[in-house]
């Protein structure tokens, strides 16, 4: 199967169910309201597909245990989730900016002073876990070692954060479809994880058993 083929239809899968939550998309883009609006709007959007493709590298990256061929899409996927993260994080930094008026340092800099800055950090700290779970990623591969595998994986469940960061404040992510979404890629994941932990103490059994 073609991973392009494959992710390019599933972002189209992930633009519809965010499209459907708009009442009226072309007036949501025509006429966004304040300054700096039309930027958040687009903001929102590559956020909702950063979540949706953040959930699929979880998903790819537990098959990859027992998938070999899986292996290349997770790297794939990684480098399309960096470019969302990216984008997202300017284009809100940019509209938060021009509607004050000045660059937007209290979005950017981590604050827990109340509960908006507080979802706001838990993004910024998703935002820097994911960047740096690429580079563990790419250790793991060169050097296999066991404490590197296990800091990937923790980087990974703290990358969970941007799925509350979103839940908490996104307006488009809190509908019926956006939860159904979710929840299917949740479930998906959850169900990898179970699995693998069941091969896991399968294979801790047996060994003892063999042992014995």
């Amino acid at each position: 199967m073609n991973y392009r083929i494959i992710v390019s239809g599933l972002l189209v899968l992930f633009s519809v169910v965010w499209a459907s939550n708009l009442n009226e998309l072309v007036d949501y883009v025509v006429n966004p309201g304040p300054p700096g609006q039309l930027l958040y709007n687009v903001s929102k959007y590559f956020g909702f597909l950063g979540i949706c493709v953040l959930l699929l590298q979880v998903i790819i990256g537990l098959a990859s245990k027992f998938l070999k061929k899986s292996g290349g899409w997770h790297k794939k996927n990684a480098y399309l989730l960096l470019v969302l993260v990216f984008l997202h994080v300017l284009t809100f930094v940019s509209a938060v900016s021009v509607r004050s008026g000045s660059f937007a340092w209290e979005v950017v800099v981590p604050d827990m002073s109340n509960y908006y800055h507080t979802i706001i950090s838990f993004g910024i700290l998703s935002s820097v876990v994911v960047v740096v779970s690429m580079f563990t990623g790419k250790e793991l591969v060169k050097r296999k070692a066991e404490h590197v595998a296990k800091m990937h994986i923790g980087l990974a469940c703290l990358s969970m954060l941007a799925l509350v960061h979103a839940l908490s404040i996104g307006s488009e992510t809190r509908s019926d479809m956006s939860i159904i979404l979710f929840s299917v890629l949740i479930l998906m994941m959850l169900l990898q994880a179970a699995f693998l932990m069941l091969r896991l103490v399968i294979s801790i059994r047996v060994g003892v058993q063999i042992e014995d």
